[in-house]
Parts: C-alpha cells; structure tokens; sequence
C-alpha cells in the first residue's frame, strides 16, 4: 500500500474509531467542506470504515502547474455545477489507485460533486464503484447538463428517503440504499446551562435555508417575546441587512469550540427549510438536547414527534407559534431535549457504519470476483 497515496481516516475528537467487519477493502473518496466543523462531515466514514484516497504530493505539484490548464478545461467541458479541477485531479488520483488492485469496493462520499469520468471502471477487476448522493431531485437540472455517467455505478447511497426514486430512476431499481447521515454524539453532547441569560433561539447554515421568510420570522418572535436572544449562524452576508434587530446575534466563521458552545445554549433550534435531504445541523442540534423547530422534507428521517415541530414549508405563523409555545413551556421544552439527545444517539456515527458496513457486504455479495482470486 503506497504511503504518500492512501492515509487512514483521521478522528478529530481524539477518539478511538470503531471498526466494522469488511467483505473486502473500501477505499473512500472524499471531499471536506470548509463549513463542516472538525467533529463534522460526512468524510468521517473514513473514521469507521476503510480508508481515504489522497493524492501524491507529485500529481498535486503537477495539478498546480502541468495539469492546471488541462484540469481547468475538464472543470468547464464536463457540465457539472459542482465539479471542480480539484475534483478531476482527485479522479486521476483514484484511477492510479485502482491500478493493480481487485475485488474492492471505492465508495465516492460526494459522487455529485466528485464522480464524472471513473463510472466505467466499475466491474473491472472486481472493483465496485458506489456512491453518495446528497442532493435534491429539484436542484439536478442546475447542477447537470446530463446524469448518464451516474449509470455505471454499482450502487447509490442516499441520506435520505425521499432521494430513492429518483435515484432508482438514474441508477436503476433495487440499487439505492437509504443509510443515514450520522453525528458524533460523544462530542455533540448537552451542555452546562449559563444561568440567568435570556432565552435562545438559533438559525444555523444557509443551504437550502429559507431566508426570504427567516426575517418575519425573527421579527415576530422578538416582538412577541422579549427575554429572547436570536442567533443567525453562517448564513450569507446578504441576509444580515434583512435580520439587523435589537437581539440579533450574527456569527460567521466561528470556532469548533464557539459552535459546540452556541448549540448547547440554545433552547431552540429554528430552521426554516425550502426543502432538505439531510441537514447537518439538525443532527449536531439533537445530539446536543436542543429542541427543533423545521419544516417537513427529507431531514424528517431524522426527527420525531418526541424531539420537533414539523411544518409545512413557509408556514411562518406555524413557525412562530410553535417556536412561542417552546420558549414559554420550560417543562415540555426540556422533555422534548431529553428527546433530541437520545435521538442524537441513534445517529451516533457507529450505528450509521454498522449499515454502511451493510451495504457494502451486499454490493460484495453480488459481484463476481476477479480470476486471479480464484473465483
């Protein structure tokens, strides 16, 4: 195994990493979003399961000099919103990677982003090539010209439900797993209430956010209730003029350490969605104790009736009153965060592996094996 193209998922919280049983080796292909707090990230599969592709230092040196201009021209020729020259050159990497190896699987964490032109090496050698999908089916024709790459993978994995059927419809019936996306509860934990502050509420993150109705929302919470603190976390410069109260708090680029604190003083977690597939948040939110106040969609996989209120999208009033009806119910409040951290605890990232590890033994028991393995 070469050193300088393969290091193993590395644990920011210091902890020891579950294992999980293998059918064969599982190389990760990942990509860490800068927004993601250390703890966070759905890279942190590699923590569990496998191990990471990484590029040698001499195809990075190459990608930022030779191979720029030809990476940039793949970057614009390949009609991807998201894909990057940095992503074709992760590509590069794998496909070095997969050369002389066999009967493995090289599960892409980001295959939107990340997946464009490795789909055809799937079955060679034994090699499987899956893939998770994050997205939206509604965001698709902005973010591709064409999905017919997506074709030639083994097998998809989405965060949540509602992605199945339209991942079935790309990648075919019976080939999309559901396999939720996880929290580190032991680092998203509750913590010490600071007495005598003001009553919280928080908005954190700006995908997918609902920012055109967030301002009468925070308005009228304040106006309604005047021992409140409202929090807007990480959403884009362009909303702060529109939230710019009395109580408002902004927070942009804070501290892993500042986030963890912030979360475990909120008494409310107010997240108005346009729509959702996972949401990073929520997961960190309920691993913490915090109640949530959201809107229906796919983050519905990860919340209960015990631990949210669920609204229908743009339901501002609903919003508000369910927000109201938390904040002013100190009993049902702390039931409900009771609720949310054991819910965070079923998302823990041991359980989410445990079915990861799951998938793979399926998409490995239908493949059939190299010749050289004898198979």
């Amino acid at each position: 195994m070469t050193a300088d193209l393969l290091s193993a998922g590395s644990n920011p919280t210091g902890t020891t990493a579950l294992s999980h049983p293998l059918p064969c080796p599982v190389y990760f292909v990942s990509h860490r979003y800068q927004n993601h707090a250390g703890p966070s990230g759905y890279d942190r599969f590699a923590d569990y399961l496998g191990e990471s592709v990484t590029a040698p230092r001499w195809l990075d040196h190459l990608g930022r000099s030779v191979l720029r201009p030809m990476t940039k021209l793949v970057e614009w020729y390949n009609g991807s919103f998201e894909y990057s020259r940095h992503d074709c050159l992760r590509e590069i990497a794998t496909r070095l990677h997969m050369s002389g190896r066999q009967d493995a699987i090289y599960h892409f964490l980001y295959a939107e982003k990340s997946l464009r032109y490795l789909g055809p090496m799937n079955r060679r050698g034994g090699l499987r090539i899956i893939g998770s999908f994050h997205h939206c089916a509604f965001k698709y024709p902005t973010y591709f010209r064409s999905t017919e790459h997506f074709r030639a993978i083994e097998h998809a994995v989405v965060v949540s439900r509602i992605q199945i059927e339209h991942m079935e419809s790309i990648v075919g019936p019976g080939k999309v797993s559901f396999v939720p996306y996880a929290v580190d509860a032991s680092y998203f934990v509750p913590g010490e209430r600071v007495s005598n502050r003001p009553l919280r509420c928080t908005c954190v993150g700006q995908h997918l956010r609902d920012f055109e109705n967030l301002p009468a929302i925070i308005k009228t919470l304040l106006s309604a209730e005047r021992d409140l603190e409202f929090y807007v976390v990480g959403a884009p410069s362009k909303v702060r003029q529109s939230v710019e109260f009395d109580r408002v708090v902004w927070k942009q680029g804070i501290s892993d350490a500042e986030y963890l604190d912030l979360l475990q003083q909120t008494d409310v977690l107010v997240l108005p969605l346009i729509d959702s597939t996972s949401v990073t948040t929520v997961n960190e939110a309920l691993g913490c104790g915090v109640p949530i106040v959201t809107n229906r969609g796919g983050v519905s996989d990860y919340l209960n009736d015990a631990c949210s209120i669920e609204l229908t999208t743009g339901d501002v009033a609903g919003m508000v009153d369910a927000t109201l009806a938390l904040l002013r119910d100190d009993r049902r409040r702390n039931t409900m965060g009771l609720a949310a951290r054991q819910q965070g605890l079923e998302l823990d990232w041991s359980r989410s592996a445990a079915k990861m590890a799951d998938v793979y033994r399926q998409v490995y028991d239908g493949m059939p094996r190299s010749e050289s393995r004898g198979h």
